[in-house]
């Protein structure tokens, strides 16, 4: 988008506007031969970072929406504990041994993402938060035709995580309710003892962290968005003042 709005005014207009914010030592920006090789090495250099960024996020994401998944499976294991329940069968405690050890395994997968993108994460959503700021100071204080673009995509970075980390806290509670489901009373005393003891672990789920205090979710990207909007406002009074 920012490429595409550069090119439209190069031909539009006569005004000389660039990708980004730096020049090539040796290369004349004021010749036309100079400007155009000036704005290549740009679309270059812009189109290899967003590539960069799109690859180390889609890395990141595969692995959070993979608790989608997990709770998914446990209503099919659920499903067959409760039919084994009900005909009386063997297969009872294996079943049940069997969702026991996928809370654990999901409960313990939280951890090693909370504990392997704890710091990207956390850069991710200040980085994000810095990025929106000065891109409307440059709006504020310069003309730069990608700086709409680039606040959007700044914008897009920081809902999606945090909207992912929404989706790991309702997998949370659905993983909770799904246990729930458990036909309690076909079971025998002492796997009952051992369904109390999971639902009570399941109510207190591993969250992904940003900075170690504040969860990752909608609520903390509005946070931060309202953050922002003050700093805005401040350098708007201040610019006024100045003027």
């Amino acid at each position: 988008g920012i490429v595409v709005t550069i090119i439209y005014f190069v031909i539009a207009t006569t005004q000389r506007v660039y990708v980004m914010h730096f020049f090539i030592p040796g290369i004349d920006v004021n010749t036309q031969t100079g400007y155009l090789i000036t704005l290549g090495v740009h679309a270059v250099v812009f189109m290899s970072g967003a590539f960069g960024l799109f690859a180390g996020d889609l890395f990141i994401l595969l692995f959070l929406t993979q608790p989608m998944l997990f709770v998914d499976l446990l209503v099919l294991k659920v499903k067959a504990l409760n039919e084994a329940a009900a005909q009386k069968t063997n297969a009872v405690q294996r079943l049940l041994i069997d969702i026991i050890e996928w809370h654990q395994y999901y409960t313990d997968y939280n951890k090693r993402c909370n504990h392997l993108f704890y710091y990207i994460i956390s850069v991710q959503i200040i980085t994000s938060g810095i990025s929106i700021i000065c891109t409307l100071y440059i709006i504020l204080m310069g003309d730069w035709p990608g700086a709409y673009m680039y606040i959007l995509i700044a914008f897009s970075g920081l809902y999606l995580y945090c909207i992912l980390g929404t989706k790991i806290q309702d997998c949370n509670s659905a993983f909770c309710n799904e246990l729930c489901n458990i036909n309690f009373y076909d079971l025998e005393v002492k796997s009952q003892e051992m369904i109390v003891l999971i639902i009570m672990k399941a109510q207190n789920p591993v969250e992904i962290k940003i900075g170690g205090f504040l969860p990752l979710s909608v609520q903390t990207a509005l946070k931060i968005t309202k953050t922002i909007y003050g700093i805005f406002t401040m350098m708007i009074r201040f610019l006024e003042e100045e003027q």
